[in-house]
């Protein structure tokens, strides 16, 4: 399957738009440009434009009622929270802390959504002509139930 520069071109243009329209319908921009690397920190959490990141807990946050076992959220008393440089795990040595939360327990809540989607995705019809070029037809659909149609896709 060969495109032409032309169709590129246009589907990157309307990529592009769809992009900064959702972005300006929504308040949503770039992320700011990432801090570089500290021996010993964790870089931070840097949400998108728009976004905001709350920490309720992290692994610095010392326990109320902390012990020895338990000492700060997230990490278990049996190492340091960061490894020293040069550091190797070996049975029986902990490089650092036993982590209980390893997905850091990030979640998204999205104050403005209006519930699910209206519907599935669709797809037009689509096939390419003798030229190799794609040539799209709007005006027949085929809802996720009908995408194994021939009409719906273009081998490879």
């Amino acid at each position: 399957m060969r495109l032409s520069r032309r169709m590129l071109a246009l589907v990157a243009a309307g990529c592009s738009i769809t992009v900064v329209a959702a972005a300006q319908a929504t308040g949503f921009h770039g992320v700011k440009p990432v801090p570089g690397k500290a021996l010993g920190t964790a870089v931070p959490l840097m949400p998108g434009g728009g976004l905001k990141a709350v920490a309720v807990a992290q692994g610095s946050t010392r326990l109320g009622g902390a012990t020895s076992a338990n000492p700060h959220y997230g990490y278990d008393g049996d190492g340091p929270m960061l490894p020293p440089p040069g550091a190797v795990q070996s049975p029986g040595h902990n490089v650092e802390a036993t982590k209980t939360e390893p997905d850091k327990n990030t979640y998204l809540v999205l104050t403005a959504a209006k519930g699910p989607a209206k519907g599935s995705l669709f797809r037009y019809a689509i096939k390419e002509d003798e030229k190799g070029h794609l040539i799209v037809n709007r005006d027949k659909q085929f809802d996720e139930k009908q995408w194994d149609d021939p009409a719906a896709f273009v081998k490879g």
